[in-house]
């Protein structure tokens, strides 16, 4: 019986999330030389998250109107399991390394990471991983400290 509604309950359950969250960026201060402020970035972050909630709703009850349901097709995958794990772990390890690489070092490296877990190996083209999380991670940083005059943590290279 969950598994009918498990789209609705989830999306409501992340929207509710997401409005806590969203109350808790009005407690954030405002830079002086930013019109953006700390909060800025989080609420971007739960208006994605609004979206897809929303989305889940909608998909979950438009499931439930057509009978798409099937219950076969909900069982876990472990090859799947496994890599939700890892990436988990990944990011854990991107939080804790952060403040001692910095945020470049630290970017371009979870990004080479996290594709080759996630990406299929027959597309995965090891200089076009590193070119792309490259210049993702460079262009990342510069918008951050340019566009929106916040410091990202500098690491060991110092820039």
């Amino acid at each position: 019986m969950f598994s009918k509604y498990k789209d609705i309950i989830l999306g409501v359950v992340l929207l509710i999330i997401t409005g806590i969250y969203y109350s808790g960026t009005f407690m954030e201060l405002k830079f002086a030389m930013s019109d953006y402020g700390a909060a800025f970035v989080p609420r971007i972050y739960t208006g994605m998250a609004a979206i897809i909630s929303i989305l889940m709703i909608i998909t979950g009850i438009w499931k439930i109107k057509t009978n798409q349901i099937d219950s076969k097709k909900n069982r876990l995958n472990k090859k799947n399991t496994k890599k939700v794990i890892t990436v988990i772990s990944i990011l854990i390890g991107y939080v804790l390394l952060l403040p001692r690489l910095g945020f470049l070092i630290d970017t371009v490296l979870v990004l080479i990471v996290l594709i080759n877990v996630l990406a299929s190996e027959k597309t995965l083209k090891l200089k076009n991983v590193m070119l792309y999380s490259v210049i993702a991670g460079i262009t990342i940083n510069w918008l951050f400290v340019k566009v929106f005059y916040l410091r990202l943590p500098v690491g060991i290279i110092g820039f």
